[in-house]
């Protein structure tokens, strides 16, 4: 008996590995597709990039290049739906040749949005945004902002995505009213002060290799109109001020393979980005790094999410980073080199098909802030805890709108608000 079940075990093993080593071999041949919207075929076959001359060696690795395309536009969160299928065209040239079809749905990827949100930084910001995800049919994003707070108020416009050749590009022109706040060690103000700036910033992506891209980025600003309300500090007050056409430039290795599940992320990113700043007068240049990893582990009950990040500028130059804390005023948090770590656990409570979509999302947020001329202290780190709700509306597959409420776990008489709405592209 033990025999016969030892055969047949081998038999079966056999068999297995002999489909599994099938010589059958796939080709592309055509890529055909049907829209419901004014997305361009161009469009899509560039950012798709076919690989009409490879030979697909098995049907195991054809049908997961074709999973791999498939999530390329789901992940641009402008389609209410995305299907492919295949049918085998020809198979008299040692491989069979295929006809790919793609069946896409847009959904409305116009928003004029009015701004009317919350922020404990700034206080209640007013303002109106347009969007154009899909810039007359390019898969280009079209961004025009404007809004107004007591803190800072702005007017940008950016274009992402436009492709040239072999890489994207993506412009950004932006002016900006901001007034600047730190404290001294005894959590009092001894810094404010407000300047105006205007700013241009041209990006160009490269693809490096599948799922990594480099984007070099060269900017130059114009601060002006500086007005020095509070200077506690052992600078004079023309320290903090930035005077003429200042250059910048920043490069970064971006390796992103995270994937959208409905409106929950799987897979993980990882990007390092360096700086160069000219300081006007005598400071010289200013050099920074910013490193980040995210990772996300998708159920359908719950959504971990973590984030690792690490900061360090040069020159002695302390920048406001209580913004990587919820639960810490910007402004209430300064230091030349910092560690990051955010977590989310994000939970779906309410899904209306076709409707809308409910995550509450409780976090922990963990810092370490220091200056260079000094080892980190106990004192140095914060710990900061809250919740956040965030609503989808099924009709706009891209926005999310989100309130979150932060609790500085060191004192909890500290909290920071923040209602916003996110597009994703």
């Amino acid at each position: 008996m033990k025999t016969k079940v030892a055969f047949t075990i081998l038999f079966f093993l056999i068999l297995t590995m002999g489909f599994s080593q099938s010589t059958e071999k796939y080709k592309l041949g055509r890529v055909v597709y049907f829209v419901e919207g004014n997305v361009r075929e161009s469009a899509l076959n560039s950012v798709l990039n076919w690989k009409y001359h490879h030979i697909f060696h098995d049907k195991w690795e054809m049908e997961s290049y074709l999973r791999d395309q498939k999530q390329i536009l789901i992940n641009k969160k402008i389609f209410k739906s995305v299907t492919s299928e295949y049918k085998i065209i020809s198979s008299d040239r040692g491989y069979n040749e295929l006809e790919i079809i793609f069946k896409l749905k847009e959904a409305w990827n116009i928003y004029p949005i009015p701004v009317y949100t919350y922020d404990s930084n700034f206080g209640m910001i007013t303002g109106l945004g347009i969007t154009y995800n899909n810039f007359a049919g390019t898969l280009s994003d079209l961004k025009l902002n404007s809004y107004y707070s007591p803190g800072k108020s702005e007017i940008t416009s950016t274009l992402k995505g436009v492709r040239v050749g072999s890489f994207d590009l993506n412009f950004t022109l932006s002016h900006f009213w901001e007034t600047v706040k730190s404290i001294d060690t005894h959590n009092d103000i001894n810094l404010e002060y407000s300047y105006a700036k205007a700013q241009f910033d041209i990006s160009f992506l490269f693809h490096v290799i599948n799922k990594m891209d480099y984007i070099f980025t060269p900017s130059l600003s114009l601060p002006y109109s500086y007005n020095v309300d509070i200077n506690d500090t052992h600078e004079a007050d023309s320290y903090y001020r930035e005077e003429g056409l200042i250059p910048s430039l920043s490069h970064m290795f971006l390796f992103d393979k995270v994937n959208w599940i409905g409106n929950l992320r799987q897979g993980f990113s990882v990007s390092i980005e360096n700086g160069l700043d000219y300081l006007a007068g005598e400071k010289g240049y200013m050099v920074w790094v910013d490193c980040i990893l995210t990772s996300f582990i998708y159920t359908s009950v719950l959504n971990y999410s973590s984030r690792a990040s690490y900061f360090h500028y040069t020159n002695g130059y302390k920048v406001n980073s209580g913004d990587r804390l919820r639960g810490i005023l910007d402004y209430k948090l300064t230091g030349t080199n910092g560690f990051f770590w955010n977590q989310n656990f994000v939970i779906p409570v309410v899904t209306i098909p076709s409707v809308v979509d409910l995550h509450i999302t409780p976090f922990v947020d963990l810092g370490l802030v220091g200056d260079r001329n000094s080892i980190f202290k106990r004192d140095d780190m914060f710990y900061t805890a809250g919740v956040s709700l965030s609503v989808f509306p099924a009709p706009l597959p891209n926005m999310q709108i989100s309130m979150d409420f932060g609790v500085n776990l060191k004192d909890r008489t500290e909290t920071e608000v923040l209602i916003s709405s996110v597009l994703f592209f």
